[in-house]
């Protein structure tokens, strides 16, 4: 996860740290080390924090797009889960709603994986 990518989703809606964590539930110092990077974001905080800043969750999950997936048109999310990441990749061009699926399973699998 980038965290600078959370503070540029947060001040582009102009919404403060502290009315990031009350939306979500969490602590203003919690936000202050998402962003910073000394804290990372359960799958559960992500998607809050997405849902509230009405962003793509694949905004603030780590993402990247190297050489050859670019070359086949192809993009790839890696969420950052407890027991370590799980890594998607897919179309590049796919629509918002599919791309919320892929992050929605994601989450699934990361929570079946804690339980496990």
């Amino acid at each position: 996860m980038d965290p600078k990518r959370i503070r540029q989703a947060r001040e582009q809606k102009h919404v403060t740290q502290a009315k990031l964590a009350e939306a979500i539930g969490v602590d203003p110092s919690q936000i202050s080390r998402f962003e910073s990077g000394t804290r990372r974001m359960h799958v559960d905080e992500a998607r809050k924090i997405a849902e509230f800043l009405r962003i793509d969750p694949s905004e603030i999950a780590e993402s990247r797009v190297a050489p050859a997936w670019k070359e086949r048109g192809m993009k790839i999310s890696v969420l950052t889960i407890p027991e370590g990441r799980a890594t998607v990749e897919y179309p590049a061009n796919l629509t918002p709603q599919s791309r919320e699926a892929i992050h929605e399973w994601l989450g699934l699998i990361a929570k079946l994986a804690i339980r496990a």
